[in-house]
């Protein structure tokens, strides 16, 4: 168990929720990806997302993300960039980490208030 100082701001609940994401392009290539792949979070808070996903991801690209149900109806859209990588080509999957980088307050606010209840946090 780790038991170093904690450098998150937010608290995270690590269950398994649906996440639906697709790498924001670069301007220059003016191309949007119309699929979006699906994976199930490792853990999840109102500054970011952590989960496993099959291919490489880069550290830096930005993420078009959008967070469901059972968090919060409707789904949260927020844009989120690739702060963390592990793993190799040859031990599949990648643990990837995201932090949000362009969520309004009130969608952040929302995960924040999910996040804290399921914990059991602040209440009585």
């Amino acid at each position: 168990m780790y038991k170093g100082i904690e450098k998150r701001r937010y608290e995270r609940i690590e269950k398994p929720f649906t996440v639906s994401f697709r790498i924001i392009p670069l301007v220059a290539q003016r191309l949007i990806p119309a699929d979006w792949d699906t994976v199930t979070t490792q853990d999840l808070g109102a500054g970011g997302v952590h989960f496993n996903y099959n291919e490489d991801l880069e550290i830096g690209e930005l993420l078009d993300l959008k967070i469901g149900y059972p968090i919060t109806t409707p789904n949260i859209h927020c844009v989120g960039k690739v702060v963390r990588v592990e793993g190799s080509s040859s031990s599949y999957p990648f643990s990837i980490a995201i932090e949000f980088t362009d969520i309004n307050m009130l969608e952040k606010e929302l995960i924040k208030k999910a996040v804290e209840e399921l914990l059991g946090i602040g209440q009585s």
